[in-house]
């Protein structure tokens, strides 16, 4: 890869680094090396991108200079677990939502069923008939609903 800027403005720009980087060394007593002392700079940055170093997460007189940072990391990947373990409840919820759901829908035609029982044995004329409409609409919308919610748990 070509650096896109030119060569004298990256060579200062690294002299700069560097004795950013010693000063950040000297304050934290780090024996380690501008390799780990970079990666610690880069970690402070992302943290704190303005204020004071001392606050920040670099490691004060740790001769490898990587146990924040791999605390850091321990920290992340247990937070990462916890927020897995929640998202399975939550999946579980659902699912028993929509059971309850179903359950519901499935009485709600069986008392649709039990009225066309009744209105037969009534005989009432034009009600009836209205009657009839509506239950074909609404067992339209139930089925379309029904093979929706097929269409998605199969996803």
């Amino acid at each position: 890869m070509t650096p896109s800027l030119p060569l004298p403005i990256l060579r200062a720009c690294t002299e700069i680094c560097m004795t950013l980087l010693s000063q950040i060394r000297k304050r934290h007593n780090l024996r380690s090396s501008e390799h780990t002392c970079l990666r610690g700079f880069v970690f402070v940055y992302r943290q704190k991108q303005h204020g004071d170093l001392r606050l920040s997460g670099l490691p004060s007189r740790q001769g490898a200079g990587g146990g924040a940072r791999t605390r850091d990391r321990k920290v992340l990947k247990k937070k990462k677990k916890k927020k897995k373990k929640k998202k399975k409840k939550k999946k579980k919820k659902k699912k028993k939502k929509k059971k309850e759901e179903e359950e519901e829908e499935e009485e709600e035609v069986g008392r649709m069923e039990g009225r066309k029982e009744e209105d037969e044995d009534e005989g009432g004329g034009e009600e009836e008939k209205e009657r009839e409409e509506r239950e074909k609409t609404e067992q339209a919308i139930f089925e379309k609903n029904t093979k929706a919610k097929l269409i998605i748990r199969t996803f």
